[in-house]
């Protein structure tokens, strides 16, 4: 049996710690959170631990037999611990008083996805409360200016971002940074700041712009969306901004088949409905309902306080930009270029 080890990761302050036997699965952590690892925390918020392997025989009799279902898994309540079975493919312990987590699965893709999304769908819950909320988007600066791209999943924001380093690293000039691939945070005085977390791309995705660079660091075969190439946020080239941006272009993405992109000033009103999808209910985002949500009275009252925190955020968020449509082309070199020269001119 090997010795197990732990790693340390800090969001925004929200400190997590995760101890497992599987070196594997600790390698692919530490670059899904590249920008968040540190040597040691003392006093975490969140403590999991995964186990390449199926949980105990009297374990597994605590999993559910008549479940409550939720998108990805079965779950049952006993008391302050959440049993969660993963179409027999994985399990999860979560204590929500303790704020801990076991992990188990056989399966080295279904151990890592479950203990990635369960960190993700904790953290981004503490973020919440404290007035920090993600929105799904990707997420730039240049200078002390930030764009947000609102775009759907499988819309092409880690290709568009890819060009915008490739660009920005071929000029020389410089000024570029990153806040996120898919999911950067606005706090409740509508201030942008970083969320930069792994990226990933598709088979056939692998020489678009700087990622024919460097390779992907591995495979993942996820439970619904099948397989993808994820790699570590620095494989862009640029730096991550450690700054919170007040100055923010704010543009709703459209795939089009065009040749040609063009963007146009957009009336506030036509981006409420996305604003309000990808960020107050928070479609496309690492959330996942077995852990965020806690079926437990106050835990209600505390998901009405968080709703309502976006809310502020957003509408915040929406004084504090300039706000634009951009119809993007078939040519992923000149959506950049237009995006470049959105940020160079407002």
């Amino acid at each position: 049996m090997r010795a197990a080890q732990v790693i340390h990761f800090v969001f925004h302050e929200i400190r997590v710690r995760v101890k497992s036997d599987c070196p594997e699965l600790l390698d692919r952590l530490k670059s899904d959170f590249s920008q968040y690892a540190v040597g040691e925390s003392l006093l975490p918020k969140l403590t999991v631990e995964g186990f390449l392997s199926q949980p105990s025989s009297g374990l597994r009799d605590s999993f559910p037999v008549r479940p409550i279902r939720t998108r990805n898994a079965d779950i049952r309540d006993v008391g302050h611990k959440r049993f969660s079975d993963y179409s027999g493919a994985g399990w999860s312990v979560f204590d929500f008083e303790k704020e801990s987590a076991h992990v188990f699965s056989p399966r080295l893709d279904r151990l890592h996805e479950i203990t990635y999304l369960l960190i993700l769908s904790r953290v981004g819950k503490h973020l919440d409360r404290a007035g920090l909320h993600r929105i799904h988007a990707m997420s730039i600066a240049v200078r002390q200016k930030a764009l947000i791209l609102l775009l759907p999943m499988k819309g092409g924001k880690t290709t568009l971002l890819s060009y915008l380093a490739e660009q920005a690293l071929a000029s020389g000039v410089g000024g570029l940074s990153i806040l996120s691939d898919d999911s950067p945070l606005v706090s409740r005085t509508g201030l942008v700041r970083a969320l930069a977390l792994r990226a990933g791309t598709l088979q056939n995705q692998l020489t678009l712009g700087a990622l024919s660079l460097k390779k992907p660091a591995y495979e993942l075969d996820r439970m619904r969306y099948g397989r993808k190439y994820l790699f570590p946020i620095e494989n862009f080239g640029c730096p991550v901004s450690k700054e919170e941006h007040g100055e923010i272009v704010l543009v709703l993405g459209r795939r089009t088949s065009r040749s040609e992109p063009e963007v146009r000033p957009l009336n506030a009103l036509w981006i409420l409905p996305t604003l309000f999808s990808q960020m107050v209910i928070g479609a496309g985002l690492p959330m996942m309902r077995e852990y965020f949500i806690e079926n437990r009275p106050r835990d209600y009252l505390l998901l009405v306080r968080i709703a309502w925190s976006r809310l502020i955020a957003a509408y915040r968020l929406l004084r504090r930009s300039t706000i634009h449509e951009l119809q993007l082309s078939t040519d992923s070199s000149k959506n950049a270029a237009l995006v470049t020269q959105i940020m160079e001119r407002e």
